[in-house]
C-alpha cells in the first residue's frame, strides 16, 4: 500500500523536460521517467537559468515515496 500517493510531475524549459508518471495497480506501484536535454549552447545570460532547471530536476530526484506493508488476514 502506498502511504503517501506521489502526483505525476511535469517540469519543461526551452533547456528540456522531465516527466515522472506514478501507476497504482493492486500491489504494484510503476514509476515512469524521461528526462530529455536535447544537444544545445546555453548563452552565458542563460546559464543561471539552466542551472536553476537542472536544481529543480535534481529536487525532484530526491523525492521519496512511502510504502506501508499490509498486515496479513
Amino acid at each position: 500500500m502506498v502511504k503517501d500517493s506521489p502526483q505525476n510531475i511535469t517540469e519543461e524549459s526551452k533547456f528540456g523536460k522531465y516527466l515522472v508518471e506514478f501507476t497504482f495497480n493492486k500491489n504494484t506501484l510503476k514509476v515512469k521517467q524521461h528526462f530529455e536535454l536535447p544537444p544545445q549552447e546555453i548563452s552565458p545570460s542563460d546559464y543561471p537559468k539552466f542551472v536553476e532547471f537542472c536544481r529543480r530536476i535534481d529536487a525532484l530526484e530526491k523525492k521519496t515515496i512511502t510504502l506501508q506493508l499490509r498486515k496479513s488476514l
